[in-house]
């Protein structure tokens, strides 16, 4: 389940080759505000959790948010990330992620 907070980010480590990872996604909306993202994002909630989990969304302005989340399997959310539904939302928003690992 994701979960929507107002309150700074917290985050634990970070391990590669394959294995799980925490990320934070800084979301940058420029067509579009976080409300509209949102539900964009909630859209495929249920897909996404098959690469991903403990989702923590945080509004930071009007235009801008971050995801924190565990990344379960690379490969599997980098398909998604570039399947067409996500490309072309995305689009529309004018939305563009910078993901930074946290240790």
């Amino acid at each position: 389940m994701m979960t929507l907070v107002d309150v700074p980010l917290k985050v634990a480590c970070i391990r590669e080759n394959g294995a799980e990872m925490n990320v934070i996604a800084t979301v940058n909306i420029s067509k579009g505000n976080f409300e509209s993202w949102l539900i964009f994002f909630q859209s495929y909630e249920e897909e996404r959790k098959k690469f991903v989990e403990n989702e923590i969304v945080r509004k930071t302005s009007e235009s801008t948010a971050e995801v924190l989340f565990k990344i379960k399997d690379i490969d599997g959310l980098t398909a998604l990330s570039n399947s067409e539904l996500v490309r072309a939302g995305e689009e529309v928003l004018g939305v563009v992620v910078e993901l930074t690992p946290q240790s």
